[in-house]
Order: C-alpha cells, then sequence, then structure tokens
C-alpha cells in the first residue's frame, strides 16, 4: 500500500519487526501507530479500533525527518515521533513550526482529535464535549479544517440515524 500511495518500498523485516509480531490489535477506542522506514523516506501507519468490529487503516508520508527539522540540542524535548513531550518541547515546535512553516499539530494530535469526534461517547450528539475533549489534547487543534470536518460528519450521522428512527417510528406506529 506504501508504494501504491507513496512510491515508497518497506522492507518487510521492518513489516515483521514492528507490525506483525508488534502489540496486539487496539482495544476499541484505541488506535496503534508505527513509523516503517522505507527506501524513499518513512510513512506513519496507524490502525484504529473503531467499535471493537471495524478497524481504520491510515497511511501518512512524513514530509520531513526528525534530525533534519530539530537542531541536536532541541531533540531531546521530542520523542521519536517528533511529537513534543514536555512544555520545553512544545515551546520549541512552536517556534520551529512558526519560523519553517510546518504545520502546527503533528500528524498523532489530528488523528487524535478524530478519533475523539467519532468516539461512541460524543457520537450521539454531544459536539461540544468532544471539542473540549479535543482541546486537552492541543489548544485550538478542533478549529483545524480536517477536525471541524470530522466533528460535523459525526454530528451528520447522528441527525440522520434520528431522522432514520423517527421514520420507521411512523411507518410501524
Amino acid at each position: 500500500m506504501a508504494k501504491k500511495l507513496h512510491g515508497i518500498t518497506i522492507d518487510p523485516k521492518e513489516i515483521d519487526d514492528k507490525v506483525a509480531t508488534g502489540p496486539k490489535k487496539p482495544s476499541s477506542g484505541k488506535t496503534n501507530s508505527y513509523r516503517l522506514k522505507g527506501d524513499k523516506g518513512n510513512v506513519q501507519i496507524q490502525v484504529a479500533n473503531l467499535d471493537n468490529k471495524k478497524y481504520e487503516l491510515n497511511m501518512y508520508k512524513e514530509e520531513v525527518e526528525l534530525d533534519e527539522a530539530l537542531p541536536s540540542h532541541l531533540q531531546k524535548f521530542f520523542d521519536k515521533d517528533g511529537n513534543p513531550k514536555s512544555k520545553e518541547g512544545k515551546a520549541a515546535w512552536e517556534r520551529i513550526a512558526k519560523s519553517k512553516g510546518f504545520k502546527k499539530y503533528t500528524d498523532k494530535q489530528i488523528k487524535m482529535a478524530i478519533g475523539v469526534a467519532f468516539d461512541k461517547r460524543y457520537v450521539q450528539g454531544n459536539m461540544t464535549g468532544a471539542a473540549k475533549t479535543i482541546e486537552k489534547i492541543a489548544k485550538g487543534l478542533s478549529n483545524i479544517e480536517p477536525v471541524r470536518d470530522a466533528l460535523r460528519r459525526a454530528n451528520e450521522n447522528t441527525i440522520l440515524d434520528r431522522i432514520d428512527a423517527k421514520l420507521r417510528e411512523r411507518k410501524n406506529g
């Protein structure tokens, strides 16, 4: 799939080491993330368990290596996927993102926010609760386009479900 979508060939040993023999399937509402090295760059793989019956696979091509984006003295503030792990890391991320034109939020944060939007606790019409939870991941995250779209889609599904239920009630009653 990485070859087809992004033109990147992943070493089968890399897949075996990180995916096949890696952690068990994600439990309901959880996501497993993997960073796989390829011949023309890296890809981020995410497997999300939507409701214990459906799984979602996402794949993103990494645009910049962490080593290229960060000076060596700042790398200690970030995890292996480039996500800030401290206040200093978050501040450094903001400065770097602003100066280099990088996006403010990581793919992992965006994916987490979209997962929250479709979480069974919020998909039943509690979009305010979903937005508040997303804001705990990163301030302003609920206002970016892909997350706004996910919140809207999750809410639209709820409205359509309500209409279907009312139509079924009228038909049966």
